[in-house]
């Protein structure tokens, strides 16, 4: 688990954060790495009732949407807002896939089957 609040652009590292459960107990969250993400009292309410959603595709990668429809990847190098994700374009309530490329190789790997 992060020693870093997990919010979109927090950094307080206090011990005195509260652990959040990414999905709830009440819709069937686990307690355990991969399902934990720490947050300061203000952050964890605005989560939890402030219409901000989190996801973690992979234990210490936090994927945010905030209530107008913009994302933001939070890991331990810091907070980024990802391009193509303007804010205010989604209906209320509606959650539409996001697909993010984490890596890419800079260059084309072909193989060589002739050697």
């Amino acid at each position: 688990m992060t020693p870093a609040d997990t919010f979109p652009y927090a950094s307080c590292t206090s011990r005195t954060m509260q652990v959040d459960h990414t999905v709830p107990h009440e819709q069937d969250g686990v307690s355990g790495v991969g399902n934990y993400g720490p947050m300061t009292t203000r952050h964890h309410r605005i989560k939890t009732h402030g219409r901000w959603h989190v996801e973690q595709p992979y234990p210490g990668l936090y994927l945010w949407r905030d209530p107008h429809g913009a994302y933001y990847l939070v890991d331990h190098t810091g907070t980024r807002r990802l391009p193509g994700t303007p804010a205010g374009t989604e209906p209320p309530g509606s959650r539409k896939p996001l697909v993010v490329e984490l890596w890419h190789s800079p260059i084309t790997l072909q193989p060589d089957y002739a050697a």
